[in-house]
This record gives C-alpha cells, sequence and structure tokens, in this order.
C-alpha cells in the first residue's frame, strides 16, 4: 500500500501557532491505493483531471512517510490505524470492530465481527468480491434483512449482518457466554 499523506495547514490572519497550546485543526487526505501501478503509462491519478487536489496540495504540506516500518507493505487498515496514532505492531485493531460500531452494530467481548462484502457469482465461479461495485444501498439492505431473517448457522451461533455502503457490509457473530478467538487471517485475494 502506498499512502500519499497532505496535511493541511491553512493559514489563520494574524495568528501565529506558537501564541498559544493548542493544536490547530488540520485535514488529512490519504490517498490509499490512489498511486495505481507503476510503469510506463501514467496511473489512473496521473491521467486523472485533479483541480482539488491540486488546489489543496498547493496550499498545505506534503511528505511521505512510511505508516508501519520501511519495507513493510502494510494492508489498509495497518495503515490507516497507524495514521491515527496507534502502532499497529503493537496494537491490532480489528477492521470488523471498527465497521461494527461505525454501523451501530452491538459489539461484546467474546463476540468475533468481521467485514463482509456481496460478490458476484455464476455457478460456482466467484466472477466480482464487489458485486460490480453497483449494488445500491438499498438493494444490500433488502438482502441483508433477507439473510437475517432466513439464514440459520448448523453450528448455532448467532449473527447480525449489516450491509453498510454498496457492496460492504459486516457480520457479527454472537458469542452468547462463549469465547470467539480472533486468531484468523484475512484472505482477501487483492
Amino acid at each position: 500500500m502506498l499512502v500519499l499523506l497532505g496535511l493541511l495547514f491553512l493559514p489563520i490572519p494574524n495568528i501565529k501557532p506558537q501564541a498559544f497550546q493548542i493544536m490547530l485543526p488540520i485535514v488529512m487526505v490519504v490517498l490509499d491505493g490512489a498511486s495505481g501501478r507503476i510503469g510506463t503509462t501514467k496511473s489512473p491519478l496521473e491521467a486523472a483531471s485533479t483541480p482539488n487536489l491540486d488546489a489543496l496540495a498547493g496550499r498545505g504540506g506534503m511528505g511521505w512517510m512510511y505508516t508501519v516500518g520501511e519495507g513493510i507493505a502494510p494492508e489498509s487498515d495497518a495503515g490507516v490505524f497507524s495514521l491515527l496514532g496507534y502502532d499497529p505492531l503493537e496494537t491490532h485493531l480489528s477492521r470488523g470492530v471498527v465497521e461494527a460500531l461505525g454501523a451501530g452494530v452491538e459489539f461484546h467481548d467474546g463476540d468475533l465481527a468481521l467485514r463482509a462484502g456481496f460478490a458476484t457469482v455464476k455457478g460456482d465461479k466467484l466472477v466480482d468480491r464487489r458485486a460490480g461495485r453497483n449494488l445500491s444501498t438499498p438493494e444490500a439492505q433488502e438482502l441483508g434483512a433477507a439473510l437475517n431473517k432466513e439464514l440459520r448457522l448448523k453450528s448455532g451461533p448467532r449473527f447480525v449482518f449489516k450491509p453498510t455502503v454498496g457492496h460492504r457490509a459486516v457480520v457479527v457473530f454472537r458469542a452468547d457466554g462463549h469465547r470467539f478467538s480472533s486468531n484468523i487471517s484475512n484472505f482477501d485475494p487483492a
């Protein structure tokens, strides 16, 4: 993951930052994955018309940083949490838990929360892991309601499946007196 980070410091007339001991608000623009591909052709970002980004960059300060460490290509969650001040080598913040809480789904100690998504399948083949990125939020909510109403797992754990935006969703498995392990790995092919 290449993170292009821009911190925008807008001048406030007649105020010098060292004159007081509070932090000025900043805007942090993270173009996660915007680097596209490296090669002889332009990346999507290089080819795009970016007047608003150009204006922000012209008024702010930009730089590069290693979110986890030099030579380590983190997944987006570790990179973004690092930008928010967490040390991803010491603290693992589950994307599923963050997604669940952001979507208003209760999460209790011992539950297991996973980011989920709708996909397009043809026969037994995965055609598009993001359902064409054209699944509307109302359509996803309708599918999610059907899943919650009709689907039951054989081993019995209760779960809540909640669509968030478009093809994205979160599923929370309820511990109900047991503890799910968080020692699972990511199998996202991207």
